[in-house]
């Protein structure tokens, strides 16, 4: 498993640690789908987010979209260290389990020798799930646009 975890970028590492911050911030101690999505709209630098924000989906707008205080979600302290197999050991709800591991299995396609945000974007816009189905329909967002913005 850390052979894995060494391969995420940076920017994922913080992904995954900035969803728990959110999930945590509601009293919930498994993460969400929701969790991942703010995350990624929220690190910036990250190809996900600029994907994300060409779709009109900023952290504002999506807090404001899920009916989620960005205030009450913010750490309390800024996060020291990720401890990712902490996060991988008892922190993941199985969707989000199953798209985590999705973006490994789509950056292993593309022949990348990392995992980046973008393999964690495009394996959340093709998850058959009802969960992310309900996500980008209450989000307004054109998968198909989404998807193919992802793959150029």
């Amino acid at each position: 498993m850390s052979d894995i975890l060494s391969k995420f970028t940076t920017h994922y590492q913080k992904i995954l640690g900035l969803a728990l911050t959110y999930a945590k911030g509601v009293g919930r101690d498994q993460l969400e789908i929701t969790d991942l999505l703010l995350a990624l709209a929220s690190e910036r630098g990250s190809l996900a987010a600029e994907i994300l924000e060409r779709h009109g989906l900023t952290p504002v707008s999506l807090h404001q979209k899920l009916n989620s205080n960005p205030l009450s979600l913010l750490p309390s302290s800024p996060l020291q260290h990720i401890n990712l197999h902490s996060i991988f050991a008892e922190n993941l709800s199985p969707t989000v389990k199953k798209i985590i591991e999705k973006s490994v299995v789509t950056a292993w396609k593309y022949n990348h020798h990392y995992v980046g945000t973008e393999h964690l974007l495009e394996a959340l816009a093709t998850a058959d799930t009802d969960e992310t189905k309900n996500l980008w329909q209450t989000l307004d967002v054109d998968v198909t646009k989404l998807k193919h913005n992802i793959s150029s």
